[in-house]
Parts: structure tokens; C-alpha cells; sequence
């Protein structure tokens, strides 16, 4: 059904052409095709976890500027010379 079509890849936007499906492979075989490397399994969970990490310090640092933008801090100073 996939072979010989043309798919883009979500990540950067780029067309391939699939030349064929393995499905004697799983999630768990490793992709290389020496038979090392990580498993797919295993590349996804690193790769979702650093772009989970990412998307809340860029969640939180957004948060943080606009907490600090929507209360102006203003010092009052006096001086007594009593």
C-alpha cells in the first residue's frame, strides 16, 4: 500500500519515497542496518523526552515574563533626615 508513494516527514518537512516494508522488524529491533543501535522504541523516548524538557522551560520562561511583566515592580526609596 506504501511502497513506491511518496511521504514528508512531519519533523522537517522533506518527501521520501518509500522502497519497501519490513515486517519481520518491530519496535524493538534496532534500525541500523548492522543490527546496532538503538531501537526505535528507545530513540523515540529520547527524543520526546529532551522536546518535552524544551516545551516546559519554554512554558515556564514564558509564564515567568509575563509574571514579571504584568507586576511592574516599583522601589520606593525616602530618605528621613530626622
Amino acid at each position: 500500500m506504501l511502497v513506491n508513494q511518496v511521504v514528508m516527514t512531519v519533523y522537517n518537512k522533506k518527501t521520501y519515497t518509500v522502497g519497501g516494508i519490513e515486517s519481520a522488524k518491530s519496535v524493538n529491533s534496532p534500525y541500523k542496518s548492522d543490527g546496532t543501535g538503538e531501537t526505535f522504541v528507545e530513540y523515540y523516548k529520547r527524543v520526546l523526552i529532551f522536546a518535552f524538557i524544551e516545551v516546559v522551560s519554554l512554558y515556564m520562561k514564558l509564564k515567568i515574563d509575563l509574571f514579571e511583566k504584568s507586576i511592574p515592580f516599583k522601589p520606593s526609596f525616602r530618605y528621613n533626615e530626622n
